[in-house]
């Protein structure tokens, strides 16, 4: 049996419920807030990363004169003013906040990292003494008539808060974890689809390039490093194995 698997002591009904709730609303946000404000800053970053990575790549820790930065080539271009327009910008945020968000939710799924342990150590004992208070009312209600209409809203309160709890314990206690390497994956098609549009506004035909673009977007700790991770081959083999699939215009 599981270390913290407290299901097994919870009421069917109750158990039944909590099996088909995913506990999505709960506060994340607090632990584990954006980098991004708003889409200024999450350009400024962007910016930054452009211009702190060489294109090509493969020559950046190569002796010899210095290539151009991303940033140069793509001003060269005439691609800059297509992939910093506000819709872009703004669709790019909000795949880079999401995939960073959920790449530190998933930490509370595993027992030995900080997040983990801080998250057992207080929804495993609340959910042990929540199931001990419902399994007590509810035998309080049943023995007396006049319980339901005295004590039953709240009985119905806890049973709420029970299955809210369990299904929080099973998604994170229970379940595995999606892996960082799929949501990756994920956050780079996500992220080419956006890039490939605003070069295809730009007039920019420069496949390398645009790989080259969406993984300095998928690699947040680039600018220090000076690392791609994943690299512009990586994202190249992954779209061209799984392509983008582009939606059909209108024929209105």
């Amino acid at each position: 049996m599981p270390r913290y698997k407290i299901s097994d002591r919870v009421a069917r009904d109750v158990l039944d419920r909590s099996k088909v709730l995913v506990p999505l609303v709960y506060p994340f946000h607090r632990l584990f807030p954006s980098r991004f404000a708003t889409d200024e800053q999450f350009a400024s970053e962007l910016k930054e990363r452009l211009g702190a990575i060489h294109y090509p790549y493969q020559f950046a820790r190569a002796k010899g004169p210095r290539p151009p930065s991303t940033y140069e080539v793509l001003s060269k271009l005439g691609a800059v003013d297509a992939l910093f327009q506000p819709t872009i910008i703004n669709s790019l945020r909000l795949w880079v906040d999401d995939n960073e968000q959920w790449s530190q939710i998933r930490q509370l799924g595993f027992a030995n990292t900080e997040a983990g342990k801080q998250f057992r150590k207080f929804h495993v004992p609340f959910a042990a003494d929540l199931v001990k208070h419902l399994n007590v009312i509810r035998k309080l209600k049943d023995s007396y008539e006049l319980a339901e209409e005295w004590m039953g809203p709240y009985v119905r309160t806890v049973e709420e808060r029970v299955v809210y709890e369990i299904a929080l314990l099973r998604m994170f206690t229970e379940e595995r974890q999606e892996s960082d390497a799929k949501a990756t994956r994920e956050l780079v098609k996500l992220v080419y689809s956006d890039v490939s549009h605003a070069f295809k506004t730009a007039k920019v035909r420069n496949q390398a390039l645009c790989f080259h673009v969406t993984s300095i977007l998928c690699s947040p700790n680039c600018p220090a490093t000076k690392t791609l991770s994943p690299t512009p081959e990586s994202v190249r083999k992954l779209i061209e194995r799984d392509p983008v699939k582009q939606k059909n215009k209108s024929s209105n």
